[in-house]
């Protein structure tokens, strides 16, 4: 696969993973940028942030993005990260009247734990983000071994 990456996605890149701002928090938790349509946010940065987000075991990173783009994205992504660097990108979907049980449920959290150790990558959408399932698994009323913490890009 050949890829040119352009200054201008690196310094997006760089600005997103190590934000250069002053501010009074110490934990800055969120950057927002605008790029124009062309400008490599999907095929390019994407994939690098992702990378370089995942690379920790403390963090399970997580993509959102539109419900229409779920197939497109995971495709790229697939191709970029687990061709290259053996990174499973896991959909995550679902619908809000689903109901699970234990055992579902721990399948689940067995997954996650296992694409945290992998350094996986969960793909889903706004839509999905609000499921039960969701709820349930990170509610209060339930306690997991091993806890995650979700970046969103």
């Amino acid at each position: 696969m050949n890829i040119t990456i352009r200054e201008l996605q690196i310094k997006v890149a760089q600005h997103m993973t190590q934000p250069n701002m002053k501010t009074d928090d110490s934990k800055l938790r969120n950057i927002v940028m605008q790029m124009n349509m062309g400008q490599g946010k999907t095929l390019v940065i994407l994939p690098m942030l992702a990378v370089n987000l995942s690379s920790s075991n403390s963090s399970l990173v997580r993509i959102i993005v539109l419900k229409s783009l779920l197939p497109t994205n995971h495709q790229s992504l697939g191709y970029k990260l687990g061709g290259l660097l053996n990174r499973r990108i896991f959909p995550f979907a679902g619908r809000r009247d689903m109901n699970f049980n234990d055992e579902q449920l721990n399948q689940i959290l067995k997954r996650f734990r296992q694409g945290l150790c992998n350094y996986d990558i969960i793909l889903t959408s706004p839509h999905y983000k609000k499921i039960g399932l969701l709820r349930k698994l990170l509610s209060g009323g339930r306690t997991f071994e091993v806890s995650y913490e979700s970046t969103e890009l």
